[in-house]
């Protein structure tokens, strides 16, 4: 949104000038179907594979876009969805702020965010209050710009004021700090099962054993390199990585780390490992695929 809503009007145009061989729009949208089919080739996929296809889109809508942006129907839509859109934010960031719906405690307790929450729900009700103000301010004369109005106001609230909120719980950058507190400034740490943002953001010195190998034997790796000098080195796992483990791991004098990016992890000392011991646990998966972002 709102360049979206251009599309309906988009459409029929593009269809037209296809068929006279508009170099115009045919080379920015054939650009975007070889991009579309590149990128579902692989197996692994992300929807942020899609990103570059819209500044072509907007490249091809570029000759009908101040006729369409004109028309009535699409000045009254974008209005409508900016002050509509508004009043429903503003309802729910309410709702959940002094209601305390169960879906909105789970979020809360899965997302470790307990001491953040009126932040949380005044945020949510600042954005829908965005929307509200632009669409008064533009009118349905100017809906477009309206939306566009509350747009805006949401971006500049997400970046300074929902991303510090939510970067530790959303990135490994909180996660990978608490694991350097725990295990002291000059110990070396594991990583077992880990994903590429854990060896980016950690701090100090660190030790990973392969990102495609399967965990169970990263795990194995992992347990030798700490015996050999248990003073200075820590295990830092994913708990489902621990449950492959689990005959080799006494799990009461592991150190709970956290919870980041909807994944537990887990530090290990040399006395939380069951000597000579070989996991029997199925490998559940790859700590290469592609996973959660």
């Amino acid at each position: 949104l709102p360049l979206s809503l251009a599309y309906i009007g988009a459409v029929p145009r593009w269809l037209h000038d296809l068929k006279a061989r508009d170099a115009r729009v045919l080379l920015p949208l054939s650009w975007s179907l070889l991009l579309l089919v590149f990128f579902s080739i692989p197996h692994g996929k992300r929807d942020v594979y899609l990103m570059p296809v819209l500044p072509m889109l907007a490249l091809a809508m570029a000759p009908y876009l101040a006729d369409i942006a004109a028309a009535r129907w699409l000045r009254l839509v974008a209005f409508s969805i900016a002050l509509i859109g508004g009043l429903t934010i503003v309802s729910l960031g309410a709702w959940t702020w002094f209601g305390h719906p169960p879906i909105a405690e789970r979020l809360i307790q899965q997302r470790e965010l307990d001491g953040l929450v009126p932040q949380l729900w005044a945020m949510i009700v600042a954005i829908g209050s965005g929307f509200v103000a632009s669409a008064l301010w533009f009118r349905t004369r100017r809906g477009a710009q309206a939306l566009l109005g509350g747009i805006a106001v949401l971006w500049l609230i997400w970046g300074l004021w929902a991303y510090p909120l939510l970067n530790d719980t959303s990135s490994a950058a909180g996660i990978m700090r608490r694991a350097r507190e725990l295990a002291g400034a000059n110990t070396e740490i594991g990583l077992v099962a880990w994903k590429e943002q854990n060896l980016l953001m950690a701090d100090g010195p660190v030790m990973e054993f392969g990102f495609k190998l399967p965990w169970g034997k990263q795990y194995m790796e992992a347990a030798q390199w700490l015996e050999q000098a248990p003073a200075t080195r820590r295990i830092f796992i994913l708990d489902q990585a621990m449950d492959i483990a689990d005959n080799c791991i006494d799990k009461s004098k592991a150190v709970r780390v956290g919870h980041a990016n909807r994944r537990e992890w887990w530090l290990l000392g040399s006395d939380a490992l069951v000597p000579g011991c070989v996991p029997t646990g199925k490998i559940g998966s790859e700590a290469g695929e592609e996973g959660e972002p």
